[in-house]
C-alpha cells in the first residue's frame, strides 16, 4: 500500500468523518434551510449585497440619532433576510417585478417591511394602495417617504438598492429559506475554477513529460489539492452538488498524484503532516512534508 493511499482516506476523514460537528451559526447569518426557492434565493442574494453595501459608508455627516437609527434598520433587514418571508411574484411570468406588499400573503419587500417595523405601516399601506408595483426612486418626492429615509440615516439611493425585483414563481409563498452562498472562495464560480486547476494541474504531471521530470509540480498538486478538498468541503448545499462533487473529485486526484510524484522523485523516506482547522467562516489547512 502507498502512502498516497494511507493518507487520502484520513484527509477526507477529516473533513467528513462522523466525529466532526458542524460549525455553529455565527449572529448575522441566515437560520439553517428547511426549503430552498430559487426565486427566494435570489431575494436572499440581492439583499446580502445591500448589507454589505450599507456597512461601508463613511457616516460622519450623520447625526447621533441617524447613526443609532439606521444601526437598527441594519439590524431589522439582517432580521428579515433571515426570516425568509418575502413577497411572491405570481403575475408576470418571466420577469422581475417589485411588490411593495403580497397581495395574498401580505409579506411586505424589505424597504416596506423596515418602514412597518419602524412605526410608519400606514405609508406602507398608502404606497402599496397607490402603486404596489412602484419603485422607490419613483418616490423621490414623496414627502413622507423622504422624512422616514432621514429620520434612519438612509439615502434614496440606498434604500433603492435594498429593495428587491421578485423572479416570477407560481406557487405558494413564505416559509424560512436559505441564503445563497455569497462567499467567494465556496461559490460556484470558484467551485469551477477548483475543479478545471486540479484536473489541469493532475494531468499536466500524470501525462505530460514536462509535468513527469518537474521536481515542483507534484508538490503544487499536494497542496492546491488539499486546499481544493477543503474549499469543496466548506461549499454549503445550496451550491449545485455536481460542482461540489467535481471539485472534491480532481482535488482528491491531484493531491493523490502529487503525493505519489513527491514519492517517486524521492530517495528517502517522504514524512507529511497534515493540520486542519475550521471554523465558523472559514477552513483553513497546513501541509508539511520533509524528506
Amino acid at each position: 500500500m502507498t502512502i498516497a493511499q494511507v493518507l487520502l482516506p484520513f484527509v477526507l476523514g477529516l473533513f467528513f468523518g462522523p466525529s466532526v460537528s458542524p460549525p455553529s451559526v455565527s449572529p448575522g447569518t441566515a437560520s439553517p434551510a428547511v426549503h430552498l426557492s430559487p426565486a427566494q434565493a435570489h431575494v436572499v442574494r440581492h439583499l446580502n449585497g445591500a448589507l454589505r453595501s450599507l456597512s461601508q459608508r463613511e457616516l460622519s455627516s450623520l447625526t447621533a440619532s441617524q447613526r443609532a437609527n439606521r444601526a437598527a434598520a441594519i439590524a431589522l433587514l439582517e432580521a428579515y433576510r433571515d426570516a425568509g418571508k418575502y413577497p411572491q411574484n405570481r403575475d408576470f411570468a418571466g420577469e422581475y417585478v417589485s411588490y411593495f406588499v403580497d397581495p395574498v400573503t401580505d409579506a411586505h419587500c424589505a424597504v416596506g417591511h423596515l418602514m412597518a417595523q419602524t412605526g410608519h405601516q400606514a405609508l406602507v399601506r398608502r404606497i402599496a394602495a397607490d402603486d404596489n408595483h412602484v419603485r422607490v426612486l419613483d418616490l423621490a418626492d414623496d414627502p413622507e417617504v423622504a422624512a422616514w429615509l432621514d429620520e434612519y440615516g438612509i439615502t434614496l439611493d440606498e434604500a433603492a438598492g435594498i429593495q428587491p425585483a421578485y423572479e416570477w414563481e407560481p406557487g405558494p409563498g413564505g416559509g424560512i429559506y436559505e441564503p445563497m452562498n455569497d462567499n467567494p472562495l465556496t461559490n460556484e464560480t470558484a467551485l469551477k475554477a477548483t475543479a478545471g486547476v486540479s484536473l489541469g494541474l493532475f494531468a499536466l504531471q500524470r501525462f505530460t513529460p514536462f509535468g513527469r521530470k518537474a521536481a515542483a509540480l507534484p508538490a503544487m498538486n499536494i497542496v492546491l489539492g488539499f486546499v481544493g478538498m477543503g474549499l469543496a468541503a466548506a461549499a454549503p448545499g445550496s451550491e449545485p452538488a455536481a460542482w461540489r462533487g467535481a471539485a472534491l473529485a480532481t482535488s482528491a486526484a491531484a493531491f493523490v498524484s502529487g503525493i505519489s510524484g513527491v514519492q517517486g522523485n524521492s530517495t528517502s523516506r517522504l514524512q507529511v503532516s497534515v493540520q486542519p482547522g475550521w471554523d465558523a467562516r472559514q477552513v483553513q489547512a497546513r501541509v508539511r512534508w520533509r524528506f
